[in-house]
């Protein structure tokens, strides 16, 4: 199974506080990888340096190539990213938000193509935003805005896309939309690698990386028991997973 990303020793310190202690992963191409733990466990702090937002020590290879050393517009045109509390101005209209995500693969100063054009209509109906295309981002609710940042992410039509906790704002309707949509994306061999608070939905995904305290405790498939026992333990046994209904949940325990 080819490989979409590796860390190898990444470690990161903000401040006197070691956030991440030496973190080692193998992902594979066509995934969907999330990334569980209390917080203060460094999901998010790990998933910017897997996006090359935060410089550590230790090196992450993209597709076999080290991401230090890409340049660019390389970069960005095989790695999407959508991340918590996105800026993006409020008088773009929906559809020029979503356009944004076609800046790595658009010549300087030239017009959309009709390829990017095709793009951004397929990751607006994916997203159910497309009615929404000539409003202004700044009229949205913010579980609107958050479907329409998502678009963007989708519009990029990168290989692998990054994404930090993208459920947040969105209504359980619309992130039973959200899975359906990275299975799409995983049925095209495309990688996603996520940061949920939400157990439950990442017992949806194909593998789970679980952290605690700036480590990697485990990872493994979502449906094998030794990954259940991890998540299980970090959360100190205040959850416990159940198979229910031909799926596995994640189920509050009451002290």
């Amino acid at each position: 199974m080819a490989t979409a990303l590796q860390a190898r020793n990444v470690r990161i310190s903000l401040g006197a506080q070691d956030v991440l202690k030496g973190i080692d992963l193998d992902i594979h191409a066509g995934r969907w990888v999330t990334i569980v733990g209390p917080n203060g466990a460094g999901k998010s702090t790990l998933l910017k340096v897997l996006a090359g937002l935060l410089k550590a020590q230790g090196e992450v290879f993209l597709f076999g190539k080290s991401l230090s050393n890409l340049h660019p517009r390389l970069r960005a045109q095989q790695l999407s990213w959508l991340g918590q509390n996105e800026i993006a101005s409020d008088d773009l209209s929906v559809w020029d938000v979503v356009m944004l995500g076609r800046l790595p693969h658009q010549n300087w100063l030239a017009g959309y193509s009709d390829a990017d054009i095709q793009a951004v209509e397929m990751a607006l109906k994916a997203t159910h935003t497309l009615n929404w295309r000539e409003k202004l981002l700044g009229h949205l609710s913010a579980g609107e805005r958050q479907r329409v940042l998502l678009a963007r992410a989708m519009a990029v039509e990168a290989p692998l896309i990054l994404m930090d906790e993208p459920l947040t704002n969105l209504d359980p309707p619309h992130q039973v939309d959200w899975l359906e949509q990275v299975r799409c994306l995983t049925a095209q061999n495309k990688t996603v690698i996520s940061v949920l608070h939400e157990v439950g939905m990442a017992l949806y995904s194909d593998d789970v990386v679980v952290m605690q305290e700036g480590l990697v405790v485990h990872q493994g498939g979502c449906s094998d028991q030794t990954s259940h026992r991890a998540i299980e333990n970090v959360f100190e046994n205040r959850i416990a997973i159940q198979y229910i209904l031909g799926r596995w949940i994640a189920v509050p325990v009451l002290h």
